[in-house]
Order: structure tokens, then C-alpha cells, then sequence
């Protein structure tokens, strides 16, 4: 149905009525939010007009353009796995042994500069663990500091955690985990450049992206900062987003704003790569429209891909278009200038869209009115098409956000947990792509992933340097560890407290007659729990009495 304007407004439509997926409302909703932007730059909103103004608009009659989608979607032969079955393997993929390596020599080094005492150098099997208790917090999410994992509460206790690590050596493991070397790395240069190189590049290079993809901004719940946004739902977050595979909701590209300012133009090209031109993609940009532009369109034509996306004013749109007056329900305004349809479309606002892929013809589709009740409509096709895509937007979202480990972190160190994340999710697209027959959800994926990482071996067949237990000159725990009473007296040593620069005899409080109301120092501790212990008969009590006190 090709048209100028579309005038014939539905009898017993209900324009304030909510909609389903297939309607306006996620096109309409995004269109309401506020313009204002903190992190905006100024090129942003203005480097599409410019390029647009000598458009030459007409009544949009022109068919849609018939192309062919070029690439071949899926699994590269990158992403080969000996047992297809197994998630540790899909991981491995993307945190292979270099970057193991890095991470492991990385933060081995920022424990040797912040000249922490006592220091038991790690290695790749108890980072492999550390991260793997680390996912599992997402997996049982209770609010609060990582440390409560380690609760004795019987009410509240999870005790896989103690038997993997020791929570002091855990938390050590997660204050100096580290991404370069902080006396060599160049000014103005985050903490994890080498590292979020790494991963981007792997997720690229293990998937082929199909037909259609979309740019979306990442949920920035996920990525809270302390950079205010006064337009935002998030006051306070990362601006980032995402060039995500519409069909497989892949994450095959991240680009996070930080410390610079990027127009549009730039911003999508840097997303996109030389990768995707000239294949006929159709990219849908469903991050904001207020990104969205008739020049940005234009350009990305010339490369031979479509876009799809709503659009705010003064955006290189012609009058008509930018100031439509008295419009109906229903009616539509399209205007084409031979590579760029445009059009207004009146429903219970005016919702404003580009296209390079679409005509002006509308469909009818049947939607939920405000009482439940089925009702007629009459919606373009570039409109519905947005909005089946947008539909899929939050899927990306909606699974990280099951299991969230980035809570009780800071600044980069959230960023890093956020990408394994999104890595276990590609993973698990990886692993519906290659197996065959009946396959786990997401869930079974995840926790078969969490087991897989933290298999740890026989704690008599770790050397002195890989000893995961707590030295002894760290701080006595607040909690006692779960593990006190597990093992016997073959698992728990008692020695001496290493001297300090003030003691040659160092000597802390007794755990067991501090709980019984006593004023008494020892000069001994159990290196496997870190607690200060008098010999007898402290000592005996604590690993074997659950309520000692």
C-alpha cells in the first residue's frame, strides 16, 4: 500500500489503550523520555543536520529495495570444542590460557607494589575458582557484601563457598585481581585495555552475525557508577552499548563511553567494523532515538547496510515531517529522498521513524486495548518491524540480570565481571548452536559452568606457593570460616603468630575466651582458619564444639 498521507481513523480505536509486542508502545514510550543528556556532546546533536539540509523530499512512493542478505549466520570455526557438551569449554574459548596468563602475572605484581604482607602468589587454578565463587553469587543473589557467602548462620549459610576457598583469601584474591601494570600503563588509560581487548576480540571472532542486528544500550543497573545522568531511570552509570544479533541475542560487540566524547557516526562505525559492511545487515538502532539520524542512515547505506530506527527532531527530516499539524489517528506522513524514507505516524502521540529497507505502506494487525479487549490498527510496516526487534532488546538484559555478579565491586573491577557475564551468555549461544539433541537451559548451563570452575585439586598436592589457605598474618575473620569444624585435627595447624615491627612476639586475643567473656592473649593460631587460639583448651574447643561459648 503505497500512500502520502493515510486519513481513515479506525471507528472504536482507542488510542490510550495498551499494546502488545506487535504494537506501538515500545516506540512510543522511548519517543516520551527526556532529551537532556549530561555525557552528550555537542557533535552529537548537531553533526546529522548539517549532511542533510540539501535533501531533496518527496511524496514517498518508491518500492522498498530489494537486497540480499549476503553473510552466513552462526558459530566460526573459531569456536571448535572438543566436548560440545561441556560449558568450561565454550568458556575456555574466550578466557583462554593468555588471558589467564595476564590476569594471573597481573595480579601477582600488583600484590608485590602494594607490598601486601604475606602474600601467597596465585595461579590460574585458584583464579579459575575465584571466578567461578564469583559467578556463583549471582547464582544465589542475597543483597549484601560478598563475605556474607561465608556466613555460619545456619539460617542463611552456603557452605559450598567455605569448602572451595577461605573467605580472607578470596577477598585478597579480589581486591589485587589486576589488568596491567599500573607503574607502566600510559595516561588516560583505563585499568583494563590489553584485557577488554581480549574479550571483545574473542566474541567477534567466534560468532558470524545474521541478517539482523541491533545497537542497544546496555542496562546500566548492571554498570553503576558514580557518573550522574540527570535523564536517566540509572542516575548513576556507565553509558555503554551493545551490537547485538537479533535472532540469537549474541553479544558480538561493547563500546563503554568512558573518559572520552564520540559523535554518533563514530561511535556506530567503531560497533559495526569493517566485518559487517557490504553484506546487507539491518541494524536497528533501538538504543535511543535521539541517536538516530537521516545522515547516519545515508551513510551507512553507502556501506550497504539498513537501518531501522525512530528518531526525535531536527534530525535532517523535511518540515512536513519535523512539524506535522493536526494530525489524526492513524494518518501517516511519508517523505522519501531516494535512499531514506521518513514518516510521522499518529497514534496516541506522533511516533517519527527512518527507514532504508521499508516503503510507506501500513498493515492491519490485531492488539489488546486498556480493558483486555482485541481491537484493529492500522501501523506501518517499519514501525512494526522495529518494534518485533525491539521486543527482543531487554532478552540480553533479562538473562544477565538472573544471576548479576557485579555487586560489592568497584569501578573497573565491575566492568570485568559484567563481560564474563555476557561471556557465559554467548557461551551458552554457542552451545545451542553446536549441540545437538536435548539441550540445557541457561540456568543448568550456568551452574554446570560455576561446578566446572571451581573443581579444585587434593589440597595435600598443592604446593607451599599455591596454598589457598590464609596466612597468618592477615586479620582474624569476623565470622568463624564454616570449615573450622570440618577435617579434624589433621586440616587444622596450630603455629606460632609471625613477629611484627613492633613485637618480636606478637600476640592477639583468644577467639574462644573472648566469646566466653575473658581477657586473654595468645601467641598462637590457626593458619587454616586465621584465629588467634590458646593451645589448650582453646584450641580442641573451637574445631569441635559448634557453639563453643
Amino acid at each position: 500500500m503505497e500512500m502520502d498521507t493515510y486519513r481513515e481513523t479506525k471507528s472504536g480505536y482507542d488510542s490510550d489503550g495498551p499494546s502488545d509486542c506487535s504494537s506501538d508502545s515500545s516506540v512510543e514510550d522511548e519517543c516520551d523520555t527526556d532529551t537532556s543528556d549530561t555525557e552528550t556532546s555537542s557533535e552529537d546533536s548537531t553533526s546529522s543536520d548539517d549532511s542533510s539540509g540539501d535533501d531533496t523530499w518527496s511524496t514517498a512512493r518508491r518500492p522498498p529495495p530489494r537486497t540480499e542478505f549476503l553473510g552466513t549466520q552462526g558459530p566460526t570455526i573459531e569456536a571448535e570444542v572438543e566436548d560440545e557438551n561441556s560449558p568450561l569449554d565454550y568458556f575456555q574459548l574466550i578466557f583462554d590460557d593468555d588471558l589467564m596468563t595476564v590476569l594471573v602475572d597481573e595480579t601477582n605484581r600488583y600484590a608485590s607494589q602494594f607490598r601486601a604482607t604475606s602474600w601467597k602468589p596465585t595461579n590460574k587454578d585458584e583464579i579459575q575458582v575465584a571466578f567461578g565463587l564469583m559467578l556463583l553469587t549471582g547464582l544465589i543473589d542475597k543483597k549484601r557484601k560478598l563475605a556474607s557467602y561465608w556466613s555460619t548462620d545456619e539460617l542463611v549459610s552456603t557452605p559450598y563457598f567455605g569448602k572451595c576457598m577461605n573467605m580472607n583469601r578470596f577477598q585478597r584474591l579480589i581486591k589485587f585481581l589486576n589488568f596491567n601494570d599500573n607503574e607502566s600503563r600510559p595516561t588516560n588509560c583505563n585499568d583494563m585495555t590489553e584485557v577488554y581487548n581480549h574479550i571483545i576480540t574473542k566474541w567477534r571472532e567466534l560468532y558470524n552475525l545474521g541478517e539482523h542486528i541491533r545497537i542497544a544500550a546496555i542496562d546500566e543497573a548492571m554498570l553503576k557508577q558514580r557518573k550522574y545522568r540527570k535523564s536517566k531511570r540509572v542516575k548513576y552509570g556507565i553509558r555503554s552499548y551493545i551490537l547485538v544479533d537479533a535472532n540469537s541475542h549474541y553479544c558480538w560487540n561493547l563500546n563503554i563511553f568512558h573518559r572520552m566524547k564520540m559523535n554518533l557516526s563514530d561511535a556506530v562505525h567503531g560497533l559495526l567494523t569493517e566485518k559487517c559492511y557490504h553484506l546487507w545487515h539491518t541494524l536497528y538502532i533501538c538504543s535511543d532515538s535521539f541517536y538516530n539520524s537521516v545522515a547516519l542512515s545515508k551513510k551507512l547505506l553507502n556501506e550497504e547496510v539498513h537501518t531501522v530506527g525512530t528518531f526525535r527532531n531536527h534530525k535532517g527530516e523535511p518540515k512536513e515531517i519535523k512539524s506535522p499539524q493536526n494530525m489524526k489517528h492513524n494518518e501517516i506522513i511519508a517523505k522519501d529522498n531516494g535512499k531514506v524514507m521518513v514518516l510521522a505516524w499518529k497514534d496516541k502521540r506522533i511516533v517519527k521513524a527512518t527507514s532504508t529497507k521499508h516503503d510507506a505502506s501500513a498493515s492491519n494487525i490485531r492488539r489488546k486495548g486498556r480493558r483486555g479487549e482485541s481491537e484493529a490498527a492500522e501501523i506501518p510496516k517499519a514501525i512494526i518491524d522495529y518494534n518485533k526487534n525491539m521486543s527482543e532488546v531487554d532478552h540480553l538484559d533479562q538473562m544477565l540480570s538472573y544471576y548479576p555478579c557485579t555487586k560489592s565491586l568497584l569501578k573497573w573491577k565491575k566492568v570485568f565481571f559484567y563481560l564474563m557475564t555476557v561471556s557465559v551468555h554467548n557461551c551458552f549461544v554457542l552451545y545451542k548452536y553446536k549441540t545437538s539433541g536435548e539441550k540445557m537451559t541457561y540456568y543448568k548451563f550456568y551452574k554446570k559452568l560455576v561446578k566446572q570452575l571451581c573443581m579444585m585439586k587434593d589440597p595435600s598436592e598443592l604446593s607451599e606457593s599455591q596454598d589457598l589457605s590464609t596466612s597468618l598474618g592477615e586479620k582474624a575473620p569476623r565470622n568463624d570460616p564454616p570449615e573450622r569444624l570440618r577435617g579434624g585435627f589433621t586440616c587444622h595447624r596450630l603455629e606460632m603468630l609471625p613477629p611484627t615491627p613492633k613485637q618480636k612476639q606478637s600476640r592477639r586475643p583468644c577467639r574462644v575466651c573472648k566469646r566466653n567473656g575473658k581477657r586473654k592473649v595468645t601467641a598462637y593460631c590457626c593458619k587454616d582458619c586465621s584465629v588467634p587460639l590458646c593451645r589448650t583448651p582453646c584450641y580442641g574447643l573451637y574445631h569441635t564444639k559448634k557453639n563453643y561459648a
